[in-house]
């Protein structure tokens, strides 16, 4: 399957065939046998709303993560293309990159460990400029972005965000 961005990029995704399920299987249980159980029943628990992996934020813990958040992007080479987009963005005046709360998306999908966030974030500019274009370096992602096919595509409803939460307030995707 292609999918192509507003600004007309490609991107190939695999097709999904026969194996797929099975490969991801094997991939998901691999990796969760090389946690420990302590690991393992954490995020058993925070899967199922008992408990919450995240820490509890202050404004003390926000600011200091934020701090070593843009500590670990200035460590990146200016030369490595992972930094490339990051980059590009820095030479617009307005843009949503520099934001606490887009920041704050990185860090707490690691848990606030700030290399990891750092990369991640990285990643994700390069992923959504080489989809979308330098557009999206300025602003968040919108429904406009996307082409009829992905609109139509995204409206099948392969995911959507149920009516309720779980125990710990989170919405619950299905």
């Amino acid at each position: 399957m292609d999918l192509v961005g507003a600004n007309g990029n490609e991107t190939k995704l695999h097709a999904i065939d026969d194996q797929l399920p099975s490969t991801v299987d094997n991939l998901l249980s691999r990796e969760l046998l090389n946690l420990s159980l302590h690991e393992r029943n954490a995020i058993d628990e925070e899967i199922h709303g008992v408990s919450i992996l995240a820490p509890v934020e202050t404004p003390q813990l926000l600011a200091k993560a934020l701090s070593r958040l843009t500590t670990e992007i200035e460590k990146v080479s200016n030369g490595s293309p992972i930094k490339a987009a990051y980059i590009q963005s820095q030479n617009f005046s307005n843009t949503h990159v520099n934001t606490n709360d887009f920041r704050l998306i990185f860090l707490r999908c690691e848990l606030f460990d700030a290399r990891k966030a750092a990369l991640r974030m990285l990643n994700f500019l390069n992923f959504t400029s080489d989809l979308f274009g330098q557009a999206l370096l300025q602003r968040p992602i919108r429904m406009t972005d996307l082409t009829k096919r992905e609109e139509k595509l995204l409206r099948t409803g392969n995911t959507q965000v149920l009516p309720y939460r779980d125990r710990a307030g989170r919405p619950i995707h299905a």
